[in-house]
């Protein structure tokens, strides 16, 4: 199967959600990422990626009486590793929603190696939409669904 690359992300046109270097404390007795270290640098990165669609999906979420920036809870996580990275690595993290509906939206995750275009980590992640004021889970609005949906980036797969 065709693995995610730096080269498929750019052409694909997949924004860039986080940079990062690994350090030594994030490596197991091989030098090599601990696996937590991989899940925390992408959920990390939603934060950059959701505040991408900001300016335009506030305004429909606060006529709907939620708050301007969407947040989100994980349900489900797929992480396949293609290769370890190690202290000292760039890691240069490509995401997109891949859909949006109901109460739940889904993302992909390429986190690659900025410097040979390799991939590290290839992710899906399912999320809930979630209020942190009120710590609940909502149904987005279609309007929002719609800007989520439309940001969707074909070819861009796990």
């Amino acid at each position: 199967a065709d693995t995610g690359n730096l080269a498929k992300a750019l052409e694909l046109g997949v924004p860039v959600a986080g940079l990062s270097m690994l350090t030594p404390a994030e490596t197991d007795s091989f030098g090599r990422m601990l696996p937590q270290h991989a899940i925390g640098r992408q959920s990390d990165s939603f934060g950059g990626l959701l505040r991408q669609y900001t300016p335009e999906a506030a305004p429909v979420l606060a006529a709907k009486g939620l708050p301007p920036t969407s947040s989100g809870a994980a349900l489900e996580m797929r992480i396949v590793f293609r290769n370890w990275p190690r202290a000292g690595n760039q890691m240069q993290l490509h995401s997109a929603v891949v859909e949006a509906k109901g109460k739940t939206m889904r993302f992909r995750i390429w986190n690659v190696d900025p410097a040979s275009g390799d991939c590290w980590i290839e992710n899906e992640v399912v999320m809930a939409h979630f209020d942190m004021n009120t710590r609940k889970a909502y149904a987005a609005p279609p309007e929002y669904e719609a800007i989520l949906n439309k940001h969707s980036i074909k070819g861009f797969v796990l």
